[in-house]
Parts: C-alpha cells; structure tokens; sequence
C-alpha cells in the first residue's frame, strides 16, 4: 500500500469547518505528510443582474475579499 504524503482541506474557514481543520492536522502529523489549505475566493458577483458596478468599486470588493481570506 502507497504511503499517504500529502493531504489538501479545503475550507471557508466558517467555525463549522474547525473540527475538520483539527482533524485534517491530527491525520497530517500520524502520517507525517504535508498539508496544504485550499480556500477559494468567490468572484464578486452583482445581485441584480442589470446593476452595473464601476471597475474601481469592483476592485474595491475584490481587494476586501481577499482580505478578509487572508485574515
């Protein structure tokens, strides 16, 4: 059988995702194997679809987004 080495979770890092994080740690360390995060960042989308939105306050959620992933 093929030793595990690298394992990747996933997460929206929503408390609901912390028992997983725990787990996925616990699981690494027993098989002395990398983890890797995956957090995927939404594209910023408008509600309405007629809404217009201008680029500068497009990048504006845009750079909040990826801030607030980031933290």
């Amino acid at each position: 059988m093929k030793r595990i080495r690298r394992l990747l979770y996933a997460t929206d890092f929503s408390a609901a995702a912390r028992p997983a994080f725990a787990a996925a740690v616990s699981m690494a360390k027993s098989l002395t194997a990398r983890l890797t995060i995956l957090n995927v960042i939404p594209p910023v989308v408008a509600v309405v679809p007629d809404l217009y939105v201008d680029s500068a306050t497009f990048d504006q959620l845009d750079k909040e987004a990826r801030r607030w992933s980031t933290r």
